[in-house]
């Protein structure tokens, strides 16, 4: 088979090729430290904003749940992130240094 006949190659391939295709946040920590500050912040909105949102106790204590819920899931995959970006970078050092 010669380059020619070799499919071309998959979108991922280009982005994983292109430092310019990349994004500046390849660990998603940043992604998911936002996305635990938009569901606290979502959280606060429903817990002062009761009557507007929700027109019962039951129906706002169920949407602080899914609320406080989102944010400690965030919580816990920000810690996953977290550590294996830490274990990257060091990683990484470790291979400078050698």
């Amino acid at each position: 088979m010669t380059a020619e006949d070799s499919p071309p190659p998959s979108a991922i391939d280009r982005i994983r090729n292109d430092p310019a295709l990349r994004t500046r946040d390849d660990t998603g920590v940043w992604a998911i430290g936002l996305g635990v500050i938009a569901w606290l912040i979502a959280a606060a909105v429903v817990t002062f904003y009761t009557d507007a949102i929700a027109g019962s106790t039951e129906e706002t204590s169920r949407w602080i749940q899914i609320c406080l819920t989102g944010a400690g899931l965030g919580v816990l995959g920000f810690i996953v992130v977290w550590r294996r970006h830490r274990r990257i970078r060091s990683d990484q050092d470790l291979a400078r240094r050698e």
